[in-house]
C-alpha cells in the first residue's frame, strides 16, 4: 500500500471516460458481432494504460484503471448503474414516472413499508 508522511494522496474512484475506439469495441460485442478477443483485450489494455499515464502526469497518487473493464457501448451509460442497483435493491422497477409525478404518493401505505419506527 502506497503511504505518504509529507501530503495527502490523491487517488480517483469510479468510472472515467472511455476513448472511442474502445466504447466502439464494447458495443460491438454489446450486439454480439464479430469481434477477436485477443484484439479487444490488447484494446482494453491499451486504453487502461492511457488512462493510468494520464492520471500520472496530473500527479495523482493512486491512479486507477477508470473502470473501463466494465463494458460501455455508449459515450453515456447509466446501464452499469442500473444493473448494480436493481440486482441488489428491492422495490425497484423500471418505467417512466409521468409528469407530476410524486415519490411520496409512490410509497406503499404506512402499514405495508418495511422501514416503520
Amino acid at each position: 500500500m502506497k503511504t505518504s508522511s509529507d501530503h495527502i494522496l490523491t487517488s480517483h474512484v469510479g468510472s472515467l471516460p472511455r476513448p472511442d475506439d474502445l466504447i466502439a469495441a464494447n458495443r460491438a460485442r454489446e450486439v454480439g458481432e464479430a469481434i477477436d478477443e485477443h484484439v479487444f483485450r490488447e484494446k482494453l489494455r491499451g486504453a487502461v494504460a492511457g488512462v493510468v499515464r494520464r492520471q500520472q502526469e496530473l500527479d495523482i497518487d493512486v491512479p486507477g484503471d477508470g473502470e473501463f473493464g466494465k463494458s460501455v457501448g455508449h459515450r453515456v451509460n447509466y446501464g452499469a448503474w442500473w444493473n448494480y442497483a436493481f440486482h441488489r435493491l428491492g422495490g425497484l422497477r423500471a418505467g417512466w414516472a409521468g409528469p407530476g409525478f410524486s415519490a411520496a404518493a409512490a410509497l406503499p401505505p404506512r402499514g405495508n413499508r418495511t422501514d416503520q419506527r
